[in-house]
């Protein structure tokens, strides 16, 4: 009889734990299918948001999932908080769903559009911009001549950055001269005049992921052609940009940014996040051209090299 009964008590306690198990997690993630090698950074993502929370959220890859299938399976999950990496996922949530919860978006460079009243105050987001302060801290221990800084933004995408990087060169004492432009033709223009009009050694010309105002196949390589017949200093946000010759980019550390979105979004859930609600990336790694930092009279020592995660040409 105390056999069948702790067997009993067993099975009760058997069909508990399932049943915590199938509990919906306080923090859910969305992301994109993907093939390689954008799919290698989801999952580089992915397992950093993993290896911060104390438990594996519930996630949902988003392909041709109907966008009537994500809202379903966000009111199934009931969750607080909801992860989402790239713009279609942010895009497929903001059309289903109702702001009961708080997200916090990675893995996107601009920031998103389109939030209504609702959604505007519970969104926090990562951007995939490097952070100003990184690029400019870099530049100075390059370059430590360097007194201006000029850059080309479209103000309806990366308005916010630039406000962000006249304050961090204000600080530095550096002077950012920020051209604004509304399109590629003015993009192309303004390029043209800042790379005519720049002198050499104490100028540095900052190239955004901007597809507004940059085209990288029709523009880049006259850029990086005047900059080299000049000894221009170019440096980029892009690590393309890098291995087809400005002497240096920042670029995302994916698992290190899970980590943070990880972060952000338990502190989002016990009500203890004070930070902003749109940043730019600090989870960085660097890249090197050595043959353009050469041609540009930067000795390359091995203190240096050690400063960067990539090189261009690859070493050994």
């Amino acid at each position: 009889m105390q056999l069948f009964f702790r067997r009993c008590l067993l099975l009760i306690f058997g069909f508990w734990s399932l049943g915590l198990c199938a509990e919906p997690q306080p923090i859910s993630v969305i992301y994109p299918e993907a093939n390689a090698p954008f799919k290698d950074i989801y999952d580089e993502i992915l397992s950093g948001i993993q290896a911060h929370l104390s438990f594996t959220p519930p996630m949902l890859r988003v392909g041709t999932t109907i966008q009537e299938n994500v809202g379903a399976w966000l009111t199934q999950q009931n969750s607080k908080v909801v992860i989402t990496l790239g713009s279609k996922s942010f895009e497929a949530v903001q059309k289903t769903a109702s702001p009961s919860f708080s997200m916090v978006v990675g893995a996107v460079l601009f920031p998103p559009t389109g939030l209504d009243a609702a959604h505007s105050g519970s969104v926090i987001t990562i951007s995939y911009a490097p952070a100003p302060q990184l690029l400019f801290q870099r530049l100075k221990r390059l370059f430590p001549t360097v007194q201006n800084i000029h850059v080309v933004y479209n103000p309806e995408l990366n308005d916010w950055l630039i406000k962000e990087a006249l304050k961090t060169a204000e600080e530095m004492g550096l002077k950012l001269n920020a051209e604004a432009a509304s399109d590629l033709k003015a993009g192309a223009n303004a390029y043209k005049n800042i790379l005519d009009a720049m002198p050499s050694s104490k100028s540095a010309l900052w190239i955004l992921q901007d597809n507004r105002t940059f085209n990288e196949a029709a523009m880049l390589p006259d850029i990086l052609s005047k900059s080299w017949d000049k000894k221009l200093i170019a440096f980029s946000s892009s690590l393309a940009h890098a291995s087809k010759g400005v002497v240096f980019a920042l670029y995302p550390d994916n698992r290190k940014l899970g980590e943070r979105l990880g972060k952000i979004s338990k502190e989002v859930l016990e009500q203890k996040y004070t930070g902003t609600r749109l940043m730019s990336l600090s989870d960085t790694k660097a890249a090197l051209n050595t043959r353009t930092a050469d041609h540009l009279g930067l000795k390359v020592t091995r203190e240096v090299m050690e400063e960067f995660d990539l090189t261009f040409p690859p070493q050994g």
